[in-house]
């Protein structure tokens, strides 16, 4: 079992960031937060271009499999054009795909009542990272800490070019907006409750990993647990 994070990527038109580039910035990020010398700067992880999965027109630019990285992580991107042009919702990607893809999260197979929630962001690139769910990096991180953080460093060099990006709860089925603190919390609270409140794993993690990523935002400490 894996755990497939998706990061949708928002850029200013008169932003040049290549897919390329944010393949090579999300490997950086990779490196740097699961706390490891195995790869960079001496080591690469080896690359391939090749048409996507999906018969829309799209492409991937990522790690080759099976060399052991973090993550098999990914950048997919439209040719000449942006990924989704606009936000879509649940019940709007469900008919634009032909694909019943939204049903399991909504209790008991309910999909009207999720059906109004963002579905596919607007976006000119997809990031994908994709970890077993028993990853454990040097740094102590398991799978969902380390996209986090990767999210959260990421949005911080988006920044600098006037982008943002949007993040993929895969296990709660949400969308979350990196480029504010309050939906940053949101996201790793999400994470947390699909782990389980009672998972001493999971609050380790919250307060390993999410703690000091957002005392280092608020440029101070932040209170958490009593």
């Amino acid at each position: 079992m894996t755990l497939d994070t998706q990061i949708a990527v928002r850029l200013t038109e008169e932003c040049p960031l290549k897919p390329e580039e944010l393949l090579d910035k999300a490997i950086e990020l990779l490196c740097e937060v699961a706390g490891g010398d195995e790869w960079l700067p001496d080591r690469h992880p080896r690359i391939e271009d090749r048409e996507s999965w999906r018969s829309d027109g799209t492409r991937r630019v990522g790690t080759v499999l099976g060399q052991g990285f973090y993550a098999i992580t990914e950048v997919r991107y439209r040719p000449g054009g942006a990924i989704a042009t606009q936000d879509m919702t649940k019940r709007e990607l469900e008919v634009a795909t032909e694909e019943e893809r939204w049903h399991e999260y909504g209790p008991g197979g309910d999909f009207e009542e999720y059906a109004d929630q963002l579905g596919q962001p607007r976006c000119m690139y997809e990031l994908s990272m994709d970890s077993a769910y028993g990853t454990r990096t040097q740094s102590g991180l398991t799978a969902g800490g380390l996209h986090l953080l990767v999210g959260v460093k990421l949005q911080e060099w988006l920044n600098g070019m006037g982008g943002s990006s949007v993040f993929y709860d895969e296990c709660a089925g949400e969308w979350f907006d990196m480029s504010t603190e309050d939906s940053v919390i949101a996201c790793a609270e999400s994470m947390l409750k699909s782990w389980g409140s009672n998972s001493g794993q999971a609050v380790t993690w919250f307060q390993q990993m999410v703690v000091p990523a957002m005392e280092a935002q608020a440029g101070g400490k932040v209170e958490w647990f009593g």
